[in-house]
């Protein structure tokens, strides 16, 4: 799945990096910070995007207002564990669709990645991770997001790596 925000996030700060005429290493770490955090915030409501989608189809709106709300209050950590705690909740097949697909492949470690980076920024004493390493766990994590909508029988278009 796309997200485009943080697409275009990224193409302004790669255009940015490029335009200075030495590298800055404090500046490269400050974007890649904003885009740590951004990102997080992209998956979170992606992912609860993704749970109301799923709710809304049960054309019950009761019911599928009561799943959105339990959604924001259940799901409160949005690590790989968490997520596929998360989907056992509707059902052991959607979690074993989930973890069939996620669990220990390159996209696992990609979403780790930004997670744990992510909450260094938050929580520590910052990220060292260069730009050119969130680009490469962003377009790695992105079949995360797509196996948690496919677990959730959610309809999205697979993921397209975005542009180099």
């Amino acid at each position: 799945m796309r997200l485009l925000r943080i697409e275009h996030a990224i193409d302004t700060c790669e255009r940015h990096l490029a335009s200075l005429s030495r590298p800055e290493p404090e500046v490269e770490v400050f974007l890649t910070s904003y885009l740590l955090v951004a990102t997080y915030s992209e998956y979170c409501r992606t992912l609860l995007d993704l749970v109301a989608q799923r709710a809304a189809s049960l054309d019950d709106p009761a019911v599928a207002g009561f799943v959105e709300y339990a959604a924001e209050r259940i799901l409160r950590s949005y690590d790989i564990s968490d997520l596929s705690g998360f989907l056992a909740r509707f059902g052991p097949e959607c979690k074993k669709t989930f973890a069939d697909a996620v669990l220990n492949t390159p996209a696992h470690l990609a979403y780790d990645r930004i997670m744990r980076n992510r909450h260094d920024v938050a929580h520590d004493d910052g990220t060292m991770m260069t730009f050119l390493e969130f680009k490469q766990a962003y377009q790695g994590s992105a079949p995360v997001i797509d196996a948690f909508a496919v677990a959730l029988g959610c309809v999205v278009a697979l993921s397209q790596p975005p542009s180099p």
